[in-house]
């Protein structure tokens, strides 16, 4: 037996101010008050990544007696425990036996949060009031709500509080900062994450906005979660969205035929993939004249093998031949275009909209 410290996660965000709420309603009933087998402490927000702890990650720090389950006593029995990974806060592999990881870090129980370059510590108190208030308005919303999932469908890690604002994390130590107009800062070399978050994020606002402005299929619809709702049509064509409550967003095509009824269906969990099929299978684009990626790329290195052994071609097909190149590259190779002047707030780079 004896005392034993313990960090413990949850799968997404979601799950973690779940379990962060009920610790804090079984600390109002008087449920730590006794002989309870495992008390929650504070709560730690990794920035950086530590041992086992990916960067990104928010844990529970408990205390209580060294037990085979320890998660088991950490709330009532009976009480809806969301799934945890409960790991011992002393194992070398987690935080290192020097303690330089918790170097600075205050866990005063009066002391609402401190922070050092890899972690913040949160009481339980001033977590729950920062995130966990019943009026979360971000993830109240639907663009917050398909936002949300949308990073979590990627394995991406974020902290985002009640405004939509806060950090996103990606493997290798990588992240963003998004500020509450949805705006997004970044490091140079980190470039890459922040251009993939600005298109969940353009993509997300396009299509939820499209969603709300479409009117139900059938009266009453608008009040049902699981809906599906007519985006566009062209001709015969027909682009929806379909919303559910377990798995967001997704989208689809059909055919009309004569009668108007619908067949053969192409579905669709990626939104550009979606566009671009109904553009093709309503005519507004003819199949024949578009390039796969792979043919581009082919293209591509024909192009510079060209220009490699011809140098001495004429100054106007060689500016077109760069210019060529340079046009895939962009489709291929899209790049996020920089401001020249950084921020000084972090040395983070605001994105620029194009």
């Amino acid at each position: 037996m004896g005392y034993q410290e313990y960090l413990v996660t949850a799968r997404d965000e979601k799950d973690f101010r779940e379990l962060i709420r009920l610790c804090a309603e079984a600390r109002g009933a008087g449920f730590y008050d006794g002989a309870a087998p495992l008390k929650p402490l504070s709560v730690a927000f990794f920035k950086e990544d530590v041992g086992l702890i990916p960067a990104g990650t928010t844990a529970l720090w408990a205390a209580g007696e060294r037990t085979g389950d320890p998660g088991a006593g950490l709330l009532p029995q009976g009480a809806p425990m969301p799934p945890v990974r409960v790991l011992p806060a002393d194992n070398a592999e987690a935080l290192g036996m020097d303690g330089k990881y918790i170097c600075g870090i205050d866990f005063s129980a009066k002391t609402d949060k401190s922070e050092n370059e890899y972690l913040t510590r949160y009481s339980l108190r001033a977590y729950c009031a920062e995130f966990c208030t019943p009026q979360t308005a971000f993830a109240d919303t639907a663009f917050g709500r398909e936002f949300m999932r949308r990073l979590n469908a990627e394995s991406f890690r974020f902290a985002l509080d009640e405004k939509g604002a806060g950090m996103i994390y990606a493997g290798r130590g990588e992240s963003v900062r998004v500020d509450a107009s949805r705006d997004i800062f970044y490091k140079p070399e980190h470039r890459a994450l922040a251009q993939r978050i600005r298109v969940i994020r353009d993509e997300v606002d396009e299509y939820m906005t499209a969603f709300a402005a479409a009117p139900p299929r059938f009266p009453g619809d608008e009040k049902s979660v699981a809906q599906t709702r007519t985006l566009l049509m062209f001709g015969n064509t027909e682009f929806a969205a379909r919303r559910s409550s377990r798995y967001g967003v997704d989208f689809v095509t059909w055919r009309l035929d004569r009668n108007g009824e619908r067949e053969i269906g192409h579905y669709f969990g990626d939104y550009a993939a979606a566009k671009e099929d109904f553009v093709m299978r309503c005519g507004l684009i003819d199949r024949r004249k578009l390039f796969t990626e792979t043919e581009l790329r082919l293209i591509r290195s024909g192009l510079a093998e060209i220009a490699d052994i011809t140098p001495d071609r004429g100054f106007a097909e060689m500016t077109a031949i760069r210019a060529l190149v340079e046009k895939i590259d962009d489709v291929v190779i899209p790049e996020i275009s920089e401001q020249e002047q950084r921020a000084e707030d972090q040395c983070y780079e605001p994105e620029i909209d194009l």
